[in-house]
């Protein structure tokens, strides 16, 4: 740290992370992706289950997007799906299939930012499973993970680099 090129090293050092993190998520913003996010509670009548859907694309707006939810298990049975969308005015449509071993998610249409939330309860013991049965473009079904987390959180990302890199400059500087 008594070298004099330090403050020039970590800002290069920044730069190459942000360009990284911007590289990464430039290429992920433009991938069909639609974010999954699935919790599951333990209750006495069964498995309380909420999905989240989120299209957390930049341009695609996916049309007739189907999605399909199924026990581990043919003892599974869900309860009425209870379809909430956050954040805009528009409708999907969540029906359970004749025996009540599955549902099926239909989204007319599916804009970039939109969320919805399902949530449902399911007996029979298992876990559920979230399949993509159909779209009018090709669609990545995400579940929440390194890639989600990188388009979502890339703002916060780049500032925290830069909040390091400065702290780290300031620390040089008085300590010379």
């Amino acid at each position: 740290m008594k070298r004099t090129d330090f403050p020039y090293v970590v800002t290069m050092l920044f730069a190459f992370f942000a360009w990284a993190v911007t590289h990464a998520v430039d290429r992920l913003i433009v991938l069909p992706l639609v974010k999954l996010t699935q919790t599951i509670e333990e209750q006495e009548d069964g498995h309380y289950l909420t999905f989240e859907f989120k299209n957390i694309t930049s341009n695609v707006n996916f049309r007739n997007l189907t999605i399909r939810i199924l026990g581990e298990n043919e003892a599974n049975r869900f309860s009425k799906p209870k379809p909430i969308v956050i954040g805009s005015g528009w409708i999907a449509d969540a029906k359970l299939f004749g025996n009540r071993d599955g549902i099926k998610l239909e989204f007319p249409s599916f804009h970039p930012g939109w969320r919805l939330e399902l949530t449902t309860v399911m007996t029979g013991g298992g876990a559920p499973t979230v399949h993509l049965e159909s779209a009018d473009v090709p669609t990545i079904l995400e579940p929440v993970g390194l890639r989600t987390a990188l388009v979502e959180w890339e703002l916060h990302i780049i500032a925290s680099l830069a909040g390091l890199a400065l702290m780290s400059i300031i620390v040089w500087a008085t300590k010379r």
